[in-house]
């Protein structure tokens, strides 16, 4: 076996899935094809090395990413703003954002956090708009890139801590059970003080809670879990809220892997959602995440599932999965409405 440094993916084929983002091989056999290190679709599917996916370089190892400018950055948008970078320096660029939510949030944190677990040094751009610069301030973000020691190109606006029953969770970091089961009590109270549909309230409880226990139990990250949560249009018959969790840890494909072998992340998201799958072997387990999608797209909402380079979107009458930009570990996402009957 031999070690390369990282290098640049070059001139793939236009059928090459859209993975590039992480260094997903460290070591590799010289005489292996390139399709087969980087399990292109053909190999996959039963084809041969020569599958016409045609890499220039034989030595390489993914690049890394960074967020360009965007004015939205939300569950809709979030995966159109990742791009390869080879250079030294991760770039956030949030100067251009008009409008993020819990979920765009999340995905920065993550994408972070992998960027310094992969000793990248971080650059962000602060906002031009001052009331996302002042949004991003009181949802914590600033915290975070202190505690990772990250450049920002200028200083995020000073705000003070107070009350406020739009946030229902400001960007918090977790990494055991007491703290997970904390915050989805937390978000309980904030979704009953908020006039929500008491079904909504019980069901976003417990996914919150089933969610945050999942990254302490199956994730293995070693810098625990990040969640928000925010309402939106409060007050209003079109009030809804988005919740996120995620981590940077193994990813479902691995954690799965323990008791089903290996697939790729598409196939493991959607796996995942089957009902009593589980990397734990104990019947019973692998009801969670099932779950969390069938109640939460029974009141008209969507849950969003990414993990890897893979993405799966569940509504009450659709589930549809597509194929990423790579980021390490798992961001679970849900938009719910607060009154689905109104």
């Amino acid at each position: 076996m031999a070690r390369f440094p990282p290098l640049v993916l070059v001139n793939v084929s236009r059928s090459w899935p859209a993975v590039a983002g992480r260094r997903m091989v460290d070591e590799v056999d010289e005489k292996a094809s390139p399709s087969w290190w980087f399990g292109c679709p053909c190999r996959m599917a039963g084809g041969t090395d020569s599958c016409g996916c045609e890499v220039t370089a034989r030595r390489v190892i993914l690049a890394g990413m960074s967020i360009r400018g965007r004015r939205s950055l939300n569950l809709l948008t979030f995966d159109q703003v990742l791009v390869p970078d080879d250079d030294e320096v991760v770039t956030v660029d949030l100067s251009m954002t008009e409008f993020i939510d819990a979920y765009g949030l999340v995905g920065v944190t993550c994408h972070i956090a992998e960027a310094v677990a992969d000793g990248r040094a971080v650059k962000v751009l602060t906002p031009e708009h001052d009331a996302v610069a002042r949004y991003l301030s009181r949802m914590h973000l600033p915290a975070l890139l202190e505690e990772y020691d990250v450049a920002v190109d200028w200083p995020f606006p000073w705000v003070g801590e107070r009350d406020q029953q739009d946030s229902l969770i400001e960007l918090e970091n977790f990494s055991d059970a007491g703290g997970s089961d904390r915050l989805a009590e937390f978000l309980w109270h904030r979704l009953m003080e908020g006039g929500a549909d008491p079904q909504v309230v019980d069901d976003v409880f417990n996914a919150a809670g089933e969610l945050c226990n999942n990254v302490v139990e199956h994730a293995q990250s070693a810098s625990g879990g990040w969640v928000a949560a925010q309402r939106y249009q409060a007050d209003q018959p079109s009030e809804y809220l988005v919740l996120a969790v995620g981590d940077v840890g193994i990813g479902i494909s691995r954690s799965l892997s323990r008791r089903y072998g290996w697939m790729d992340d598409e196939k493991a998201v959607a796996k995942a959602l089957e009902l009593y799958v589980s990397s734990v072997d104990d019947p019973g387990r692998g009801q969670g995440l099932t779950w969390i999608a069938e109640a939460l797209a029974g009141l008209r909402g969507s849950v969003w599932v990414r993990s890897g380079a893979a993405a799966r979107r569940v509504t009450k009458y659709r589930s549809r999965g597509e194929q990423v930009s790579h980021l390490q570990g798992t961001i679970v996402a849900a938009r719910v409405p607060c009154r689905p009957g109104g």
